[in-house]
């Protein structure tokens, strides 16, 4: 009998947890594993501070529930206990985000984390401002054309196709190339000011593609009513928070 295997890690990094009992945001060096996430005082500390199972979680992200305090994800354990992390930037969150939400849905279907790729991010201009530019978007005239679309015998009606999306960002010069236009794009679907309809652009969202948005005529989206962004902030690409305490890292772990 084989001995049983240590769960691997999966992605490690510092990221500031809001303390469980009391209003209090510390940073922690964060331990992504395959079936839960240890947290730890200082990175090199041989036992951690505590440990959070996977099994049976949801995760919530963008999690808006701190009003001006940014990049905050929260993970619902199966014991209805919340925990929240804050990330350095949108670029870091977004990392996070991904490979946690992959890890639960790995757990649930029985299944082993991997990776296709390890592809590095794209750095964006430093100037975008994503609620601007959703409203650019959803400009009558000159905006992204809502269509009615169907795909496997279903109707989407006032949607578009993921590469509709890359192409008006580069027909208006807020993008350099087809790849700066994807990482953008997922920033305003993270954020929720548009989302996903139908399956494929559901599960990159849930993290089985490299990136949660789609550059494709088969990724179907729709822009999110008015009204359920309008507390979304405002917020500039490539942006990050300075900690003096804290040099901010993130790293893949295989």
């Amino acid at each position: 009998m084989e001995p049983e295997r240590e769960p691997r890690r999966i992605r490690e990094g510092y990221l500031v947890k809001k303390g469980s009992m009391f209003n209090t945001w510390k940073p922690m060096w964060v331990v992504l594993l395959e079936d839960g996430i240890e947290y730890f005082k200082k990175k090199t500390d041989n036992s951690p501070k505590g440990m959070i199972p996977l099994k049976g979680s949801t995760f919530t992200s963008p999690c808006q529930d701190f009003g001006k305090r940014m990049f905050v994800m929260k993970l619902t354990t199966a014991k209805q206990q919340d925990h929240f992390f804050q990330a350095s930037h949108l670029e870091d969150r977004d990392v996070w985000v991904k490979d946690i939400k992959k890890a639960i849905k790995c757990i649930a279907g029985g299944q082993r984390f991997s990776r296709k790729s390890t592809r590095k991010s794209i750095k964006l201009p430093s100037t975008i401002n994503l609620g601007e530019l959703y409203l650019s978007m959803k400009d009558p005239d000159k905006g992204i054309r809502e269509m009615k679309l169907e795909k496997d015998k279903k109707i989407f009606n006032h949607c578009f196709t993921g590469s509709c999306v890359v192409d008006w960002l580069l027909s208006n010069n807020s993008i350099r190339n087809r790849q700066e236009g994807q990482m953008l794009a997922s920033a305003l679907l993270n954020e929720g000011y548009f989302q996903p309809a139908g399956d494929i652009s559901k599960s990159a969202l849930e993290g089985l593609s490299e990136t949660s948005f789609l550059d494709h005529e088969d990724a179907y989206y729709y822009f999110t009513v008015d009204s359920s962004v309008k507390g979304i902030p405002v917020m500039m690409m490539g942006s990050s928070r300075k900690n003096s305490e804290v040099q901010w890292s993130n790293r893949d772990v295989y």
